[in-house]
């Protein structure tokens, strides 16, 4: 049967059926129809009218529909953060590989906050 005698809706059931990712806004430019009119279609027959764009994150390579390029923040934070130990405490803590970078610059001793960091150097001080 030619597509021209099949009615719109049909279409985009099958499109629907064949393909339940298929962005509506990708059916009407198929099929020349306005999206507020797939949409319509989809939800009178009870199919999703709204589909999620989905990501493989780029980390664990698990599939998102986030807009981010990670499924979670743990997999952001695997990405761009890294853990330092205090000078002064001993505790872990994470921060930014930028800021790492930039702290270095500045200090070979890294800290977890600054009041360990003036306590370091107080504990210095009066051992000199």
């Amino acid at each position: 049967m030619p597509i021209q005698q099949i009615k719109s809706k049909e279409l985009i059931l099958q499109l629907q059926e064949i393909e339940p990712k298929f962005p509506p806004i990708r059916m009407a430019q198929i099929l020349r129809i306005s999206k507020q009119r797939v949409n319509q279609i989809l939800i009178k027959y009870g199919t999703a009218s709204r589909i999620y764009r989905y990501n493989i994150c780029e980390i664990c390579g698990k599939e998102h529909n986030r807009q981010s390029a990670f499924c979670s923040t743990e997999c952001h934070d695997a990405e761009f953060k890294t853990i330092i130990k205090c000078a002064y405490c001993h505790e872990e803590k994470p921060i930014l590989k930028s800021e790492l970078h930039w702290r270095k610059e500045r200090n070979e001793l890294q800290y977890c906050s600054y009041s360990c960091r003036t306590k370091h150097f107080w504990q210095k001080r009066k051992e000199n």
